[in-house]
């Protein structure tokens, strides 16, 4: 990576950090929780529809040249995300063949990086079924709405907001009103500007309703860029 690229990245961390700081203190409602970190769930927690004993997520960094055609890096590396269920060996020759069989221009859970249009993030669930000796990982959208709907747990509801939300990291908290989910969202820009705001969704993971909540400019804040 240039040192351009990467001093980019340093100074936007510093922004979020920073940001973190300068953000209102959020006064929960009653009922309304927070949300548990991801990697907090147990595999029990999900209530899949299939019969899984082993689940994962995990991200890897991708490159492209044209935004169509995607591969892998000389070293692959998994981040991983969470990971429930029963201990299992999952071998590398076939968590590789996994990352390349979803390198494809419509697949539903990656996002671009720095520098534009180079380099992508693939975010991949992978999984074991009991009574089965080969893992699978999910390729489109409607695999994990197979797998969860209806959306009836806060682990459910996480993982639904992971794959739909690209600021799933902005989510705050949560309140079960009736049939509907009503998720708090935090989002600090550019440590600048602050913004806080519901959206209600059904127990098919549809936005039904958004709702701004506040939005203000921090005094005396200047836009920090390299």
């Amino acid at each position: 990576m240039k040192k351009s690229h990467l001093l980019y990245l340093i100074v936007i961390l510093l922004i979020s950090t920073n940001l973190q700081a300068k953000s209102p203190y959020i006064k929960l409602d009653k009922s309304e929780k927070r949300f548990k970190k991801i990697k907090d769930y147990k595999l029990k927690d999900f209530n899949f529809n299939w019969n899984i004993n082993y689940m994962d997520i995990v991200n890897y960094d991708v490159k492209s040249s044209d935004k169509i055609h995607f591969s892998l890096l000389p070293k692959v590396k998994f981040y991983t995300v969470i990971k429930v269920g029963k201990k299992v060996k999952f071998p590398m020759s076939k968590q590789v063949w996994l990352a390349e069989a979803l390198l494809k221009k419509d697949y539903f859970w990656k996002q671009m990086l720095m520098p534009p249009g180079l380099m992508y993030s693939f975010t991949t669930l992978r999984f074991l079924e009991n009574g089965d000796k080969r893992f699978k990982a999910v390729s489109q959208l409607e695999d994990i709405k197979e797998m969860i709907e209806p959306i009836d747990t806060e682990a459910k509801l996480h993982l639904w907001l992971l794959v739909k939300e690209e600021g799933s990291s902005h989510i705050y908290s949560y309140k079960k009103i009736k049939n509907l989910y009503r998720v708090r969202f935090s989002v600090s820009s550019l440590g600048c500007y602050y913004t806080e705001y519901f959206k209600f969704y059904d127990q098919k993971g549809m936005v039904v309703e958004s709702k701004k909540i506040k939005e203000h400019r921090i005094k005396n804040c200047n836009v920090i860029m390299p």
